[in-house]
């Protein structure tokens, strides 16, 4: 086991971001395999853009709101920056690697949408996602940023392979029996640890893509 996790940390960045979808995939059931294949073929023809993720923040909402508060406003950040990510993949990562990122926002979405059944642990990711929302990385300025910087392009790598982990443990604690959710990777220190992760990684990006704009303007 430990030769084998080695040999991940030694793979490239883009290539362990590519096997997390794969491990995602992997554990859909067959229907849902279905639709996400045919979900994550339409990004490569018209890319997801902001007002899709208000539409999931709206779909969210509904489906959770029902007697409680709108849960849809804490996503908004992180659902762009998932969406961002998703519609500039050639950009931020290399137009080998585009299909992977039009992936995620699927991955975003499927993953979600299976946690609105669960209102309990939904409010917990809520929060989450809108503390990682403050720091997630902005795309906007990534197209002026050429050559891409190796160490900017496995920075964004590096955190949406959490964000891919994160979606999995989503998946299978929805797959699970009720008796087996029990002490599922979704407690509260496993949250804590995604969010520490993600915000660190977050700033990281920021600041790196800070210290190139200031190279440019010089």
């Amino acid at each position: 086991m430990s030769l084998a996790l080695t040999s991940a940390s030694r793979l490239k960045p883009e290539v362990r971001l590519a096997q997390a979808v794969s491990d995602f995939e992997v554990d859909l059931s067959g229907e849902q395999k279905a639709a996400f294949r045919n979900h994550k073929a339409k990004p490569l023809q018209s890319p997801p853009s902001t007002q899709d993720a208000m539409r999931l923040t709206a779909e969210i909402d509904r489906a959770v709101g029902k007697g409680g508060r709108c849960l849809g406003p804490r996503l908004v950040n992180f659902l762009q920056a998932a969406q961002k990510f998703a519609a500039m993949g050639d950009i931020i990562i290399g137009g080998s690697h585009c299909l992977v990122a039009c992936a995620m926002w699927t991955m975003v979405r499927t993953s979600l949408t299976l946690m609105t059944g669960f209102s309990a642990y939904m409010e917990k990711l809520s929060v989450l996602f809108m503390n990682v929302g403050r720091s997630a990385p902005r795309f906007e300025s990534m197209a002026l940023l050429y050559p891409r910087p190796r160490d900017l392009q496995s920075s964004f790598c590096e955190y949406f392979i959490i964000v891919v982990q994160l979606c999995h443990e989503m998946l299978k604690f929805a797959s699970k029996s009720v008796l087996k959710r029990v002490g599922s990777s979704l407690s509260d220190s496993n949250l804590a640890k995604f969010q520490t992760d993600l915000e660190s990684l977050g700033n990281t990006i920021k600041d790196e893509v800070g210290i190139l704009m200031a190279k440019r303007l010089e």
